[in-house]
């Protein structure tokens, strides 16, 4: 009888470990990133400092798809001839594809491409006049990442960002993060 019930519980073990291991081998690698980033507009001249948060998944060794959020940083402040006004983005969030390709085991270049979504506080420093702008559209880039450890990274990217004024941004970021 204990032999019958070693068999019984080694099969009952094997038939609910069996699937697991088979759907824990399915699921993509996810990864966190945490970035400081300064877009920089033209018209008008504004670098403004952002922190991110990006949440992704490898899709295949080439693909992942990625999801970010961040807010401003400070303000900066631009002189419209008749008065002064105080910017600060309020949030910024987007999903991206981004085609990779590991060039060495540590050293991983990648390009990104998806919709983004900005909120910018503008506020009259002379008066308490206020107003909300809402921006969304396209963002490309390139970047690359260096493994330090198995699984901690250093990153940093360019990214073009379309503007609802056709005054496309600069985004340039540097993070790090890590992989699961």
């Amino acid at each position: 009888m204990p032999l019958q019930k070693i068999i019984i519980a080694t099969l009952a073990f094997a038939a609910l470990t069996v699937p697991v291991k088979v759907f824990a081998q399915s699921l993509p690698a996810l990864y966190w990133n945490l970035g400081y980033g300064n877009i920089e507009t033209k018209n008008p001249k504004l670098n403004l400092d952002i922190v991110t948060a990006t949440f992704g998944a490898d899709l295949s060794k080439y693909l992942a798809i990625e999801g970010y959020l961040g807010t401003g940083i400070g303000t900066a402040k631009y002189n419209t001839g008749s008065t002064t006004l105080e910017a600060n983005i309020n949030s910024i969030y987007g999903i991206n594809l981004k085609p990779k390709y590991a060039v060495t085991k540590n050293l991983t270049l990648f390009a990104n491409a998806g919709y983004r979504r900005a909120e910018e506080d503008l506020k009259d420093t002379a008066s308490a006049a206020k107003a909300t702008i809402t921006s969304d559209g396209w963002l490309v880039g390139l970047g690359g990442e260096y493994k330090v450890t198995e699984s901690f990274y250093v990153n940093t990217s360019y990214n073009l960002m379309e503007t609802n004024d056709n005054d496309n941004a600069n985004l340039f970021t540097v993070g790090f993060g890590q992989q699961f």
